[in-house]
């Protein structure tokens, strides 16, 4: 028996009816509460990193507001709606796939939305710790994909699962070790340190900013709570007089009332917007507004580090630093080139469970991919433009002979639809929650692994 037959027979059913995933029931749990202090393990690989970080992460994502931001913007503007490419023999079977996507879109996360909301968590997973997964669990029958898990990436280990190097995903409960069955769990880091196969989470950077801004934050307001924004009213008053025999003592105690009670008066007073006190007391306005400005040059600081750290320009925290067009275009297109290292993740996951879903249906054979709706254009009039020159150059390649006019055509992406023979597509609607065959698209079917790039 191999290591495949073995593993298999490890994590499932025995008696599986050939051509079917042998799958489980639910393996991994989201955990509560874990101790991290117990990670030493023998047999898991040590992250270049201290795993304890992910609590701190947590903690930033909820309470730090730019923290909290960065992640809203990662799945906000990343949940796009997407579209289901079928490859099949008839639009019989296409439609039926279709319908079973859709069952499947309904169910699969439960009080959270459906697939539009497992899609947003796996986006808000990558965005705080780096790292998606996602266990996509069958119903007791193993006749179809009952919902989607996410499985918390801080009880996440590697280990070695044999002698020749091969990486096997674990999780951690109760001090124990639990492998993870591949076939029905999808894993996806974004970016690595090496050959290290913990990935690097994107807040990382920004946890020692973070913990600048809190204090400066909390500095600032025991400082609100002292002064006045425009300043502090100064009261000089002369001492009370001094008893023949009085000791040092008894005289701190009395000047310390008697500082009290003309301080409650003009207290008292100024709150009505009227100041009156003997003609011992003089009054001085300090104004604190170059003090205020100096704190807020030493925040804009943190904060410049933080948004680095981030990879987020200002603008996109409320801030604005600096400013041009040029520049405003340079910083759109890089946030949604980057955002697509998100997506191509959370596409790998859906694939997965929708694949898995037709399988256990008996209906493994029909081909699947996901592809999200590229709509980041920040300049409609330059990319209009650069079609415009696009057909004009192909153009004058016909009239010049060098191509013929279906060349141009499948250039221009016009191919005919004969070409197209077994190519469904079905778009995702997010309000609806379900997917629709679409007429026929120009995109030609590249096989399982289709992508648009």
């Amino acid at each position: 028996m191999g290591f495949r037959s073995r593993l298999m027979s490890f994590f499932g059913i025995s008696q599986a009816k050939r051509g079917y995933p042998r799958v489980v029931p639910r393996v991994s749990r989201d955990l509560d509460h874990s101790n991290f202090n117990y990670i030493r393990d023998q047999f898991t690989i040590p992250a270049t990193f201290p795993l304890e970080v992910y609590d701190l992460i947590d903690n930033a994502a909820i309470l730090d507001p730019y923290v909290a931001k960065y992640v809203h913007t990662t799945v906000s503007l990343s949940n796009v709606t997407h579209k289901l490419y079928i490859k099949t023999d008839s639009e019989r079977k296409a439609n039926k796939a279709i319908g079973m996507a859709n069952q499947f879109a309904a169910r699969c996360f439960p009080y959270g939305g459906g697939m539009d909301g497992i899609v947003s968590a796996m986006l808000s997973q990558l965005a705080r710790t780096g790292a998606l997964c996602v266990e996509w669990a069958p119903d007791r029958g193993k006749t179809r994909v009952d919902r989607g898990f996410l499985v918390p990436v801080k009880s996440l280990r590697f280990r070695y699962a044999n002698d020749k190097g091969d990486l096997q995903l674990v999780q951690q409960q109760d001090q124990k070790l639990i492998p993870l069955n591949p076939l029905q769990v999808s894993y996806h880091g974004l970016i690595y340190r090496d050959t290290n196969p913990y990935p690097l989470p994107p807040i990382l950077p920004a946890l020692e900013a973070c913990a600048t801004h809190r204090d400066i934050m909390s500095q600032i307001k025991v400082w609100m709570q002292k002064v006045s924004s425009l300043g502090v009213m100064l009261a000089t008053v002369e001492p009370p007089p001094r008893e023949p025999g009085e000791t040092q003592s008894a005289y701190d105690d009395k000047a310390g009332a008697y500082l009290q009670n003309i301080a409650d008066t003009i207290t008292s007073n100024l709150n009505n917007g009227l100041g009156i006190g003997y003609n011992n007391i003089q009054f001085q306005f300090q104004n604190t507004q170059s003090g205020a400005q100096g704190a807020k040059d030493i925040l804009q600081l943190v904060l410049q580090g933080m948004f680095s750290a981030l990879q987020r320009d200002p603008i996109f925290f409320g801030w604005q630093f600096q400013s041009s067009d040029a520049f405003a275009r340079v910083v759109y297109e890089e946030m949604f080139k980057s955002l697509k290292l998100y997506q191509m993740g959370v596409k790998r996951a859906v694939e997965h469970g929708h694949r898995l879903n037709l399988a256990l249906s008996g209906m493994g054979d029909i081909g699947l991919s996901i592809q999200f709706h590229d709509d980041h254009s920040s300049d409609v009039f330059k990319e209009s433009e650069a079609k415009m020159m696009i057909s004009q150059a192909v153009i004058s390649q016909i009239e010049a002979g060098i191509i013929t006019k279906e060349e141009a055509r499948r250039l221009l992406g016009y191919e005919d639809k004969n070409l197209e023979a077994g190519a469904y597509v079905a778009a995702f609607n997010r309000g609806s929650n379900v997917y629709a065959l679409l007429p026929y698209e120009r995109k030609k079917w590249a096989g399982e692994d289709f992508d648009e790039d």
